[in-house]
């Protein structure tokens, strides 16, 4: 504990706690491989480093979400016989980007393949592969690197496994110092990520929101040196911050 508290923000330390989150051994800290869950046990165990008080069943709060998705095994695209890279050269994306009201369908050169929308893109984000709760069925859309976008396509091999968890089991990671007085200040930031495309395509998600999760410990730790005033309570979530006190 000596280690872990101290007065002054410790860069050292958030730099720490963003490594360990974005690591592998998380798997992009989802739920296909149960990421949420192995980055709860580190989370849980820094709080107790840093001394804070656990709320709920030993700092977790658990919880079912009614069905999540996840995908599994290798994935590939092909577009006319040419394949591409995942993340370089195209990404996955939910139907809800490109809805008839988004002027970015008005932007792009876009294709319909069997019910498919491929949408070519100057430049491709390298976030969200797609939403955890929308599976990867129909409609669906994929976004192409304008430089490997043909012309016309005419065929495509598109082959992704998407699992999907029925009353998946998750949990949020709290801890309190308790105050002079009982009113709060709450600090909460959320911890899962995007997982895995696949077995082999990692999305490490150091600032969403591994770097939100490591300022959070990192105000516990300082705040842990005086007795505060309000009593400060610390919320890590999953899926969609939900959380109940």
């Amino acid at each position: 504990q000596e280690d872990a508290v101290n007065s002054a923000p410790d860069s050292v330390y958030a730099r720490k706690v963003i490594k360990e989150l974005s690591s592998e051994r998380y798997y992009g800290r989802a739920y296909n491989r149960r990421g949420d869950s192995l980055a709860a046990e580190y989370l849980r165990s820094e709080m107790r480093s840093i001394g804070l008080t656990p709320m709920g069943d030993d700092y977790f709060q658990h919880y079912v979400i009614n069905g999540v998705y996840g995908i599994e095994g290798d994935g590939t695209l092909k577009l006319n016989g040419r394949l591409l890279e995942p993340f370089k050269d195209y990404r996955l994306v939910s139907a809800a980007r490109y809805e008839k009201k988004n002027p970015a369908t008005k932007q792009n050169h876009k294709q319909l393949v069997d019910s498919v929308w491929i949408f070519g893109k100057e430049q491709l984000d390298t976030y969200s592969p797609f939403s955890s709760s929308t599976p990867l069925t129909h409609p669906y859309c994929i976004e192409v690197l304008n430089s490997k976008m043909p012309w016309k396509v005419r065929n495509m091999q598109l082959d992704y496994r998407a699992v999907y968890y029925q009353d998946y089991q998750t949990q949020n990671v709290c801890g309190y110092i308790p105050g002079q007085v009982d009113t709060m200040v709450i600090y909460s930031a959320h911890y899962d990520h995007c997982g895995m495309m696949g077995d082999n395509l990692l999305f490490p998600g150091a600032h969403d929101n591994a770097s939100g999760v490591a300022a959070v410990l990192d105000i516990a730790r300082m705040a842990m040196v005086d007795k505060p005033y309000y009593t400060m309570v610390f919320m890590l979530f999953t899926y969609v911050c939900t959380f109940s006190l």
